[in-house]
């Protein structure tokens, strides 16, 4: 009888506890911070390469600026017509003449002028370029913290959505490299460029074989 009276007291002690044991935790749960993001697909993709083809007004900008070094390049093809057609003239006069000499001054500076002229134009070009850059993924980083902050996406992964070339070895191994090597249905890259070609809606293409997600609709997983 006392053996019995014992188990059922261990028994009874064992519960008790491990009720108590199970509300403590419940109650730890209860008063710990709760995330700050809301719930939903906490992670996702973008191809930021995609983007930039695709990105209208940083299209458009880097067409000027190549229209514009096109423009240069036609007018250092003028001036360079200018000093060989000087070069040809020098060679039919006796050398050590003061004409001679005379000209021959005139190609040298030309040659000088041209040399540093396309240095500063190169060194604005350039400039320009990294400024333009800059400024469109200061944007696409912009629009992604709205896009997650949105639909409770806490981490963006960049990825890229073009397929491994098996015929070229640097498409190979920048496969074997890509830091995500699955993803379903978490693509944003497409909610993205609609977003920043809101005023010039972008021609329709291609995205990898992946299903980009619909603009206004929070990315899932199937």
């Amino acid at each position: 009888m006392k053996t019995i009276l014992r188990m059922t007291t261990f028994v009874v002690t064992a519960l008790f506890l491990g009720i108590s044991a199970g509300s403590a935790q419940g109650q730890a749960r209860g008063n710990a911070p709760s995330s700050s993001v809301p719930m939903g697909t906490r992670v996702a993709v973008i191809d930021i390469n995609f983007i930039f083809k695709n990105h209208q007004r940083f299209k458009q900008t880097m067409d000027g600026i190549k229209q514009e070094i096109e423009s240069f390049e036609a007018y250092l093809r003028e001036e360079r017509n200018k000093v060989t057609a000087k070069t040809e003239q020098l060679k039919g006069l006796p050398a050590g003449s003061p004409q001679y000499k005379q000209l021959e001054e005139q190609i040298a500076t030309m040659h000088t002028s041209l040399g540093l002229e396309t240095g500063r134009k190169r060194k604005e070009i350039l400039e320009r370029e990294a400024k333009v850059y800059y400024n469109s993924y200061k944007e696409i980083e912009d629009r992604v913290a709205k896009f997650a902050d949105q639909y409770g996406i806490g981490l963006v992964m960049r990825f890229t959505s073009e397929p491994m070339d098996a015929t070229k070895r640097e498409s190979v191994l920048q496969g074997i490299n890509r830091a995500v090597v699955f993803q379903r249905n978490l693509n944003i890259t497409n909610a993205i460029i609609d977003d920043l070609n809101r005023q010039t809606p972008p021609p329709r293409v291609s995205n990898g074989g992946n299903r980009p997600l619909v603009p206004g609709q929070p990315p899932r997983r199937n």
